[in-house]
C-alpha cells in the first residue's frame, strides 16, 4: 500500500490557515474549521482540540512523531479506514505538546526542536501529516518510519513547503510512492485460540469440546502456557479406532508432541511455505513463548487474496 492510494487531492490542506499545532490536528481529521483566528473558538469540535492533542501526546487513541522542524506525524488509531492526510501552513504553527513520560518514547526520543521563549516569535512545525489507522490497518510502523525519515530530507520538505495548491502535493512522487505497508505477517492471518487444555485433561472432554464448538485443533499448555501439544480431530478419529472402550484416556497420552509452532511476527509467507510442505491444516502461534492461536488454511487464504497485498514470489512455481 502506498501513500499515492490513501493521499487524494481533498485530503490536502494547502494553504492550511490553523492557529496552532491542535487546531492543525483537528481540522485534518474533520473536527474544526480552517481559518479560525487564534483563540477564537469555532464550536464545540474546537473547544476539544487541545485535549484531543494531549490524549495523542500521552499515547492515548494514537501518539505523535517529529519528524524534522517543519514537519510532525500524528498517527490517530481506531478509524474507519486507512487514511493519509496533509497540511501544510504558510506560518510556523505554535503550541506543540510538552514532552510526557509516555510521549518522549511514542517521539523516537527526539528533543523538541522549537524553543518558545517569552516574547520570542512563534515557531513550530509547518507541515503536518495525520496518519489514520483502521482496526484492520496495513499500515505498519516500520511504513511510518520511513515516511518520517523521508520528511526529514531536504529534497522532499523544501517541495512540501513550496507547495501553493492541493495538487502540487500527490505531484511529490517521492511521497506518493513510499510504501507503508510491510510484508504480511502471521499476526495478519491468526485466528485468536478460544480454547487450551491441559495435558492431564480427560481426552473425552476435550473432544466432547471440539465436537460441541466445531473446533479442529485445540493446543495443549504447560502450566506457563506454552506449548507442549496439540490435539486434533484427526487423533480424535484414530484414537475412537484404536482403543475400544478403554476409559479414563488423558489429552497427554493422545496429542501429537512434536509441534510446529510459529511466532506472529514472522512472514505469512514463510508460514503457508511450511504448511504446504509439511501438509499441515493448522500451525500453533506463539507470542513471547505463550500460544495466542492458530494459523490456518483457510485464514491464509482470506488474508493472502482478500487484502489486494499478495506476498512477493507467492505467485507460480
Amino acid at each position: 500500500m502506498k501513500i499515492g492510494e490513501l493521499l487524494t487531492e481533498d485530503r490536502v490542506h494547502v494553504p492550511m490557515t490553523a492557529g496552532n499545532v491542535a487546531r492543525a490536528v483537528a481540522l485534518l481529521r474533520g473536527r474544526s474549521r480552517e481559518g479560525a483566528p487564534e483563540g477564537e473558538v469555532q464550536g464545540p469540535l474546537d473547544a476539544g482540540a487541545e485535549e484531543a492533542l494531549d490524549r495523542l501526546n500521552r499515547g492515548r487513541g494514537g501518539r505523535l512523531r517529529i519528524a524534522s522542524r517543519q514537519a510532525i506525524v500524528v498517527i490517530v488509531e481506531g478509524a474507519e479506514q486507512d487514511r493519509v492526510k496533509i497540511g501544510i501552513s504558510p506560518e510556523p504553527l505554535p503550541g506543540f505538546p510538552p514532552p510526557t513520560r509516555s510521549g518522549d518514547g511514542l517521539r523516537m526520543g527526539r528533543e523538541i526542536p522549537w524553543r518558545e521563549a517569552p516574547g520570542a516569535p512563534s515557531r513550530g512545525p509547518r507541515i503536518v501529516v495525520l496518519i489514520e489507522r483502521s482496526g484492520d490497518s496495513r499500515i505498519r510502523d516500520d511504513g511510518v518510519g520511513r515516511l518520517i525519515a523521508l520528511l526529514a530530507t531536504p529534497e522532499v520538505e523544501s517541495r512540501l513547503l513550496g507547495a501553493t495548491r492541493p495538487e502540487d502535493v500527490p505531484a511529490i512522487s517521492a511521497l506518493t510512492d513510499l510504501t507503508l505497508s510491510g510484508s504480511l505477517r502471521v499476526s495478519d492471518a491468526l485466528v485468536p485460540t478460544s480454547y487450551r487444555v491441559f495435558p492431564e485433561t480427560p481426552v473425552d472432554e476435550v473432544l466432547d469440546l471440539m465436537a460441541r464448538k466445531g473446533v479442529p485443533a485445540v493446543a495443549v499448555v504447560g502450566e506457563s502456557l506454552q506449548v507442549v501439544g496439540i490435539l486434533t480431530a484427526g487423533d480424535g478419529l484414530r484414537l475412537f479406532l484404536a482403543r475400544g472402550n478403554k476409559p479414563d484416556v488423558l489429552t497427554r497420552e493422545v496429542m501429537t508432541r512434536a509441534v510446529l509452532c510459529v511466532t506472529e511476527d514472522q512472514e505469512l509467507a514463510d508460514a503457508a511455505r511450511t504448511m504446504v510442505t509439511r501438509n499441515l491444516r493448522q500451525l500453533p502461534v506463539t507470542r513471547d513463548g505463550e500460544m495466542v492461536g492458530f494459523l490456518t488454511r483457510e485464514s491464509v487464504l482470506r488474508t493472502l487474496y482478500g487484502s489486494g497485498l499478495r506476498p512477493r514470489g507467492s505467485g507460480g512455481g
